[in-house]
């Protein structure tokens, strides 16, 4: 087992996303990680995974970090396809991060359509941004990244793996569970990427930013 993740509740730690025997297993109970949720279509998460069934609208959505890719690509890839995704990498030259329109986040309020309450007026309001959405066909996923204000630099990057619970498999206490039951506690979704996934998936992310890219390799190097 490798493991790419732990979620902490007090003094317990448990295994939150690991690898075994060529599959990926992603902890989907616990919203109160923010790093892999349940979402819908539109991007809305669910506040209590662990309260919902399983259905194959839903997504998992894998804020994935350049550490968890270098162990799968090291996991997945022999030595000689890492040398060689190392060289794609490196040759990405074209980034997100300088498609300066769309990168940024601000507040919408939508003055004519507003409501009252007693003296107070009602207004609508929206967060806009824009998400860079690639799908990886073979193994139906997609790539998301979208730019969010942050603690160091005005805007960083977030990287997602969204994966369909239709392309899954689930188990509860080394059960499976099918499609309308609870998801429940200690559930995992087994995820089985190929090696072109893989190799697809960095790729995509690798054009992020620059710094990222850069970050990704040395991730790669020293993993």
């Amino acid at each position: 087992m490798i493991v790419l993740r732990e979620i902490h509740f007090g003094r317990t730690t448990k295994n939150h996303i690991f690898i075994e025997n060529g599959d990926i297993y992603i902890g989907i109970s616990y919203f109160r990680n923010s790093n892999v949720r349940v979402a819908d279509s539109n991007g809305n998460h669910l506040y209590r995974p662990r309260e919902h069934i399983l259905s194959k609208d839903y997504f998992v959505e894998w804020m994935i970090t350049n550490k968890e890719i270098s162990l799968i690509i090291k996991n997945f890839l022999s030595n000689e396809e890492v040398k060689t995704i190392l060289k794609d990498i490196d040759k990405v030259n074209s980034y997100i991060e300088q498609q300066q329109n769309f990168i940024g986040r601000k507040i919408v309020s939508d003055e004519k359509n507003t409501k009252s309450f007693e003296s107070f007026k009602i207004i609508p309001r929206f967060e806009k941004f824009f998400t860079f959405k690639k799908e990886i066909k073979k193994s139906g996923s997609f790539v998301e990244v979208t730019f969010k204000p942050g603690d160091v630099s005005p805007m960083e990057e977030h990287m997602y793996m969204l994966i369909p619970f239709s392309k899954l498999k689930f188990i509860r206490e080394d059960q499976k569970i099918k499609e309308g039951n609870e998801i429940g506690v200690a559930c995992f979704a087994i995820w089985e990427p190929n090696k072109e996934d893989i190799k697809e998936i960095v790729k995509t992310i690798s054009h992020t930013s620059e710094k990222h890219k850069k970050q990704l390799i040395e991730q790669i190097l020293n993993n």
